[in-house]
C-alpha cells in the first residue's frame, strides 16, 4: 500500500511539495516540477521562497496564514512564481504544518494551484486594489459599483462573518441581504471543511438547487497598513463544472468501453495485459502470481448447433460464474471467442494453486445452463502458469495456453499446470520452427513422386507427389517428422 500511496502522489495532478522547518524543499512530486518547467528532483534542496520573484516580499517574509477557518496550522497564499524559461505563473499556494508529539514544527507540505489566468481576468493588480479601496475611503461598506457589479461579493471580517453583500450575491444564493449578514462563509458551504480558496466550492442555495462557484479573494487595509477586510468574490460555475462532469463521465464511459469486452462485461486482451505488466513490475519479487487460460469444451457445437445467441448466453453465464468463483483482486479477462484468461496474486505453491483451478472448474459447471427449455452441461478446460523470478505476462499467457492445449489433448474437462516437459516440447517446437523457415529460404523441401498402380492390371496409373526435407545427402526427412 505505501508503494502505491507514493506512486498516487507522485504521479498526481496537483502539484505537490515537502519542505523542512526551514523552508528547503525535500521532496516535490511531477506536477510541480512540470508547472515549473523544471527537470525531476532540481527543486531539491532548494528554498521554496528562492521560487518567488526577485523582489517580491515573500521572499524574506513567512507566509500569512488563512484566518478565515481559525486553523493556525494551515496556511493559504496567493503569489507570483518564477518558472525556469524566466515566465511567471501566479499560485495558490495552500499548506499546512507538520509538528512531532512534542508539537515541534518538523515539516511542511502544500499545494501549488496555478491561478495565472483567474487572476489576470481580474486585470491589473493595481487596477483591482483601486476597485476593492476606493469605495471604503467613501466610508460604504460597498461602493455603488461594486454593488452593481454582476459577480456575487462579500465583505468579511478577519474572523470570517459576512458584514455586507451586493445584490448579485444575494440572487446567486437566494438570500435577501439581511439573511446573510452575520453568517459565516462556512455556515454556506456544503462541506465546511473544504478550502474556501484554490478549488471550485459548493455552497447551499437557499432553494435546495447545487451551486458550484469560483471564489477570489482580495484583502482590504486600513491607513495603517494592517488588513481589516476579506472582499470575497464567487463567480458562479455551475453550468461549467456540471458541463465538465458530463464530458468526465463520457470520458470514463469510453475508458470503460475500450476496456471492457461488451458482451461479458470482463476485462479485453489489451486490458489484462496492461493491468498484468502493471501488476508484475509492482508486486515483491517473493510473491508469485499465476496465469490461468480456460476454455469452453465443444462450444462451436453449442454456438452452431443451438444459435448464437445460445452461445452469447453460455459465455455470459460462465463469464458470470467465474468472476463470482474468483477473488476481488483477481484479474478476468474475455481474451476471444470462448476463451477466458483470470489471475491468482501470491501464489505460494503452484500444485496448490492448480487445486484451486479445479475447484473453480467445479463451481463453475456444477450448475446446467438453460437455453429454451434445454440444459447444458457446459464443462471447461483449464491450462496453468505460475511465475519464475523475471517472469513477463507474454510468457505467463504463453505457458498457460500450452498447459490448456496439452489438457484438451488429454481429454478435455480437466486442468494442467506447466511443467518441464511443455517447456522442452515448446523449446523443440521454437527450434524446428527456426530449423524449417531456414530450410525454406534454402530450397531444402523437394517433392518425391510415387507411382500409382492399378492393382488388378499392374499398370501405373499416375504419380503421388510427397513433401521431403533433405537436410543434407544422407538426411532425408518424411513428412511426419515436420
Amino acid at each position: 500500500m505505501n508503494a502505491i500511496l507514493q506512486r498516487a502522489v507522485h504521479e498526481a495532478p496537483s502539484a505537490f511539495f515537502v519542505c523542512d522547518n526551514t523552508g528547503r524543499i525535500t521532496y516535490a512530486n511531477q506536477a510541480f516540477h512540470h508547472l515549473l518547467g523544471y527537470e525531476p528532483d532540481e527543486h531539491v534542496g532548494k528554498m521554496l521562497h528562492d521560487l518567488a520573484l526577485p523582489g517580491d516580499e515573500s521572499r524574506a517574509e513567512p507566509a500569512r496564514r488563512l484566518r478565515l477557518h481559525g486553523h493556525t496550522d494551515h496556511w493559504n497564499r496567493r503569489r507570483p512564481l518564477l518558472c525556469k524559461d524566466g515566465s511567471e505563473i501566479t499560485v495558490d499556494v495552500s499548506g499546512h504544518s507538520i509538528r512531532d508529539d512534542e508539537g515541534q514544527l518538523i515539516a511542511a507540505a502544500g499545494l501549488l494551484i496555478d491561478v495565472t489566468d483567474a487572476v489576470a481576468a481580474l486585470a491589473d493588480r493595481q487596477q483591482l486594489d483601486e476597485y476593492l479601496t476606493a469605495p471604503l475611503a467613501a466610508g460604504l461598506p460597498l461602493a455603488q459599483a461594486v454593488e452593481g457589479a454582476p459577480i456575487g461579493q462579500f465583505l468579511l471580517n478577519t474572523s470570517g462573518t459576512i458584514l455586507d453583500a451586493n445584490e448579485s450575491a444575494c440572487q446567486l444564493l437566494g438570500y435577501q441581504r439581511l439573511d446573510l449578514v452575520g453568517r459565516t462563509i462556512n455556515d454556506l458551504q456544503q462541506d465546511p471543511t473544504a478550502e474556501l480558496l484554490g478549488a471550485d466550492l459548493q455552497l447551499r442555495h437557499r432553494a435546495g438547487q447545487p451551486l458550484w462557484v469560483r471564489t477570489f479573494a482580495g484583502e482590504v487595509t486600513d491607513d495603517s497598513g494592517a488588513a481589516r477586510w476579506t472582499v470575497l468574490q464567487m463567480l458562479d460555475v455551475t453550468a461549467e463544472r456540471e458541463a465538465r462532469q458530463r464530458a468526465e463521465a463520457a470520458e470514463a464511459d469510453l475508458q470503460h468501453r475500450v476496456r471492457h469486452d461488451p458482451l461479458t462485461g470482463l476485462l479485453t486482451r489489451d486490458a489484462l495485459l496492461d493491468d498484468l505488466h502493471r501488476s508484475l513490475n509492482q508486486l515483491p519479487r517473493t510473491m508469485r502470481t499465476a496465469v490461468v487460460y480456460a476454455d469452453i469444451d465443444n462450444f462451436k457445437e453449442i454456438n452452431d448447433g443451438l444459435s448464437h445467441a445460445a452461445g452469447d448466453h453460455v459465455l455470459a453465464t460462465v463469464a458470470k460464474r467465474l468472476r463470482h468463483a474468483l477473488r476481488e483482486d483477481d484479474l478476468l479477462a474475455r481474451f476471444g471467442g470462448d476463451e477466458f484468461v483470470y489471475t491468482i496474486f501470491g501464489v505460494q505453491d503452484p500444485q496448490a494453486a492448480l487445486v484451486r483451478v479445479g475447484r473453480i472448474a467445479e463451481a463453475v459447471a456444477k450448475a446446467p445452463i438453460t437455453i429454451g427449455g434445454q440444459e447444458l452441461h457446459v464443462r471447461l478446460s483449464f491450462g496453468l502458469s505460475v511465475s519464475e523470478r523475471d517472469a513477463n505476462a507474454e510468457t505467463l499467457l504463453r505457458e498457460a495456453d500450452t498447459a490448456l492445449r496439452a489438457a484438451k489433448r488429454s481429454g478435455r474437462n480437466t486442468w494442467l499446470l506447466f511443467d518441464e516437459e511443455m517447456r522442452r516440447s515448446n523449446d523443440r517446437d521454437r527450434q524446428l520452427a527456426a530449423q524449417i523457415q531456414e530450410s525454406l529460404n534454402c530450397g531444402e523441401f523437394l517433392p518425391w513422386y510415387q507411382p500409382l498402380v492399378d492393382l488388378s492390371t499392374g499398370a501405373r496409373v499416375g504419380y503421388e507427389a510427397l513433401a521431403r526435407w533433405q537436410r543434407s545427402a544422407t538426411d532425408v526427412r518424411p513428412a511426419r517428422d515436420f
